[in-house]
């Protein structure tokens, strides 16, 4: 307590609010850098690790989208686990009629090589479920250091959530890291969202015997 003469006087108490301030949040670049929202800190460093909801709609600007909110993450996976083996399984023959089969030794192969390096999307509302995978491959020639995208593949039922555009800017930026002066993949005519996103991306389609 403070003494002020004859008289106790009570300490103001300190208004939390006048200390902050506001901060513009923005979305990821893969969405457009699109601004989402704003929140208060008393301290930038406070700001990480904090999460805002927006809807689809939001991010997408399709009406259609404006009941949807979705938390997924992407990751390297390092180490092997029946979850990503079986979650392998289910997706690959979604990307391709020619599967035949995947095993754990295949798995633990490209985990352990020093060229190849495989990415999960997890569902972190649906107990981090396994929804999408890519595959960087990188390797160098004598004109520099290149990149190749491979076996892109978003789950059926978690498709047109941007999933896929995610994954392919996290593809980018793995290759960016490696130092690559070209990224290339491959993809199927009859492909043609998965065509369509690649182009809306920067690549360039180049006719192949």
């Amino acid at each position: 307590m403070l003494y002020h003469g004859d008289y106790m006087a009570k300490p103001r108490k300190r208004d939390p609010w006048k200390s902050k301030e506001w901060y513009n949040v923005y979305a990821p670049s893969m969405f457009g850098k699109q601004h989402i929202g704003e929140t208060p800190a008393d301290d930038p460093k406070k700001l990480i690790g904090r999460t805002i909801d927006v809807s689809g709609k939001e991010l997408s600007g399709d009406f259609k989208k404006s009941h949807l909110k979705l938390h997924f993450k992407i990751n390297e996976v390092n180490e092997f686990s029946i979850e990503i083996l079986e979650s392998l399984q289910k997706l690959l023959p979604q990307l391709t009629k020619n599967y035949k089969s995947f095993n754990q030794n295949d798995l633990n192969e490209i985990i352990n090589s020093e060229s190849t390096q495989l990415f999960i999307a997890q569902d972190l509302d649906q107990q981090n479920k396994i929804v999408g995978t890519f595959t960087l491959v990188n390797f160098k020639i004598p004109t520099g250091a290149t990149s190749r995208i491979e076996d892109v593949v978003v789950d059926k039922d978690w498709r047109g959530y941007g999933i896929g555009r995610m994954m392919m800017l996290q593809a980018i930026g793995y290759a960016k890291k490696n130092d690559t002066t070209k990224i290339e993949l491959t993809s199927h005519h009859s492909r043609i969202e998965a065509n369509n996103l690649y182009r809306s991306l920067g690549f360039k389609q180049i006719e192949t015997n």
